[in-house]
């Protein structure tokens, strides 16, 4: 199978490569190494040769979402998801028959906080500053004709690196706490699992359209700072103000404040088994004692 990854150097796009290895991989980076191509989504540079007989895209391309969000950081993390898109929706749909393209989004769609009502792919959006940038992106990526187009809503990934890169390293000093009142909802998700659902969902004829890719069991605040202080063996007693991270984070403190409790219904209904449904246990799994 023929598999072009927009992307790929990316943290999920890392793990995708390795598990994906005995395929005909394609890697899209503007900066290209060993077995790697160029293109360049600000300039409008895609090689169309490359996208002759593929079979399956997966397209992760977009700057991350990490850091404070400044005006010029946002237009960043728009810009460069609608130019990945829109270039390879335009090439694929001018010069390939693609069987599957699975493009990325985030659970932002949904909106910055929803409290405690749980959510589906049936929910409709909300507000926040990601909500938009996810919509217009999920809409480019559902423009592609003649293809199915599975759209992979992404929770907190847990892997080595991304996120608990940055985290363990504080709850391992001892300095770990909860964020704001703790009651917020985290919707979590295994990479392990994260690699096994975006196979599912490219083998599975009847999956299409957006996709949940997060844990059947999300917790509050409360429960992960707990838990992962329990794997660690370390307290966590701090407590960080929401005051206090929106004058450190600015708008990006919806990451941490805002309230998502997503379940992944399309998946279970199609029959996915997750691997690491626990948080306790999918930590475990990642952190060295």
């Amino acid at each position: 199978m023929k598999i072009i990854i927009a992307g790929a150097r990316g943290f999920i796009g890392k793990y995708l490569q390795e598990y994906f290895a005995e395929h005909q991989l394609v890697l899209l980076t503007r900066h290209p190494s060993c077995n790697e191509h160029y293109w360049n989504p600000e300039q409008g540079v895609l090689d169309p040769q490359l996208v002759e007989d593929v079979d399956v895209v997966i397209n992760l391309a977009g700057e991350g979402i990490a850091g404070r969000w400044s005006q010029a950081k946002l237009r960043r993390i728009a810009q460069s998801r609608y130019q990945a898109t829109s270039l390879l929706v335009r090439t694929l749909a001018q010069h390939a028959k693609v069987k599957v393209y699975l493009g990325a989004s985030a659970l932002g769609y949904y909106g910055a906080d929803r409290g405690s009502i749980e959510l589906d792919e049936t929910s409709c959006s909300g507000e926040g500053v990601l909500a938009p940038i996810c919509q217009h992106w999920e809409d480019l990526h559902m423009s592609l004709p003649n293809t199915r187009v599975i759209v992979a809503r992404f929770g907190l990934v847990l892997g080595q690196g991304g996120f608990l890169k940055k985290l363990l390293p504080v709850f391992r000093w001892g300095m770990g706490g909860i964020w704001g009142d703790g009651r917020q909802w985290m919707s979590w998700v295994a990479i392990q699992d994260v690699c096994q659902i975006l196979k599912f969902c490219i083998d599975n004829p009847a999956v299409t359209g957006p996709v949940n890719v997060t844990s059947p069991q999300p917790v509050t605040n409360l429960e992960w700072t707990w838990i992962l202080a329990q794997v660690l063996h370390r307290p966590a007693c701090l407590r960080l103000p929401k005051h206090m991270l929106r004058a450190l984070l600015g708008a990006s403190s919806e990451l941490l404040l805002g309230s998502l409790r997503v379940y992944p219904k399309k998946l279970l209904d199609e029959g996915y088994r997750f691997s690491q449904p626990s948080l306790e246990a999918a930590l475990k799994t990642l952190v060295d004692l």
